[in-house]
């Protein structure tokens, strides 16, 4: 008979899951607490017009490839060549632009490493391991994240994107340090020497890409509960609840907000930081009609600009640019210092109109503390059916990855 296996969540890590699981001939349920599936893919509108949540990529992994093998989306996704870069005044008089790498870089000469990785490795620590002149001002922008950023684990380098440095004048003895020391590679950049990465994206939205997928799931048998807010009874072990009704499964993978889980079972809440953003979109038209993709991450203590992210969609020029909250930043100055920082890397434009702007909260960090709560909570309740959502990681293929085979571990134990 074949094993029942009910997702909470209905993200892209949900589907991906539920897919590779209907693929092996598991029976398949996915409750999603909205009305759509897509989580933090889910198309931006402004005026009827669609935008990219972010710079969102499909890698071309084992199961993307399983799934467009399946489902036809030839039409619905292209495959890119994106090109992606870095503005940064963090540490020189001048701002410094860069190819080639998304990470901070600077002028400024490289000295030495500070100090050694040891066990109970934070993120303050590890920007202490950079000579001062970096460090310092990396601790001050690091307050547009979280100005309890002391208590960040050292995995939030990642998502912060400042997990290695660019020393630019530099390189011969950047490249000696990382050659010779692991410590220093991991902190220490330099230009990817190619010019771009491969990925897919969608022509028309992710909107369009989840709507086949839903399809797909519902020929597939794959039932999907859509606007279901799921309760978690705990006493020795996990009754979940859609309403007063018990959702019955062999298996059970929580593939959203860790948060009610936790405090459900263990009574602990997490620290659970948040990111506050504002997306601002434009349409816009470029001087030359050769534009490719291009992805550029914004470190500069002088504005609230975290991420430019330039992309067609139905052949249409649409801009991104992301930005820490702050009320008092308005789209003609976002739009001002956006147009002079491209126009370094050779773009201008005919057309520059503001559509709207997405205000969000982003969980995308975590503490030491939760880190510790995580991993106390995969060895607590590993002898129940529930398999967790590796909430550590911040790579959607590793997390995909570590799911898949933490159930099949399971149901082979």
């Amino acid at each position: 008979m074949k094993k029942k296996i009910a997702i909470i969540g209905g993200g892209i890590t949900a589907c991906a899951c539920a897919f590779i699981l209907n693929d092996k001939g598991y029976e398949v349920e996915i409750y999603e607490k909205t009305n759509s599936l897509g989580g933090i893919l889910k198309d931006l509108k402004f005026n009827k017009k669609t935008f990219l949540s972010g710079p969102q990529y499909l890698d071309k992994s084992h199961w993307i490839k399983n799934l467009f093998k399946k489902i036809n989306f030839k039409k619905d996704f292209k495959q890119i060549n994106l090109k992606f870069g870095s503005i940064t005044d963090l540490f020189d008089k001048k701002t410094v632009f860069t190819n080639q790498f998304a990470h901070p870089s600077t002028n400024r000469l490289f000295v030495k490493i500070r100090k050694k990785k040891d066990k109970n490795f934070s993120l303050i620590e590890r920007l202490n391991c950079y000579q001062s002149n970096i460090s310092n001002p990396l601790k001050l922008w690091i307050k547009n994240f979280n100005k309890n950023f002391k208590e960040l684990h050292v995995n939030c380098s990642v998502p912060i994107q400042i997990s290695r440095i660019f020393f630019k004048n530099s390189k011969n003895i950047i490249r000696q340090e990382k050659e010779r020391n692991q410590f220093a590679d991991d902190l220490l950049g330099l230009p990817n020497l190619k010019q771009y990465q491969k990925f897919f994206v969608p022509t028309k939205g992710f909107d369009d890409f989840f709507k086949k997928i839903d399809f797909y799931f519902d020929k597939q048998k794959i039932k999907i509960f859509k606007n279901k807010i799921i309760k978690i009874n705990y006493s020795d072990k996990f009754i979940f609840l859609d309403g007063k009704k018990k959702i019955k499964a062999d298996y059970y993978i929580w593939a959203c907000n860790p948060v009610p889980l936790i405090n459900a079972s263990k009574k602990i809440l997490l620290d659970n930081p948040s990111v506050r953003i504002m997306t601002f979109c434009f349409d816009v038209k470029l001087e030359s009609s050769k534009g490719e993709d291009i992805y550029f991450q914004v470190f500069s203590n002088l504005n609230k600009i975290n991420r430019i992210y330039l992309y067609k969609l139905e052949n249409k020029y649409k801009l991104n640019i992301e930005c820490f909250f702050d009320e008092s930043l308005n789209f003609k100055e976002i739009k001002k210092i956006t147009e002079k920082y491209l126009n370094k890397f050779g773009l201008s434009f005919l057309k520059f109109d503001f559509q709207g702007c997405k205000k969000e909260l982003r969980h995308i960090l975590y503490t030491n503390n939760d880190y510790k709560i995580f991993l106390n909570f995969y060895e607590e309740f590993k002898n129940q059916n529930l398999i967790p959502g590796f909430w550590e990681e911040y790579s959607r293929e590793i997390k995909i990855k570590k799911i898949i085979n933490y159930f099949e571990k399971k149901i082979n134990s």
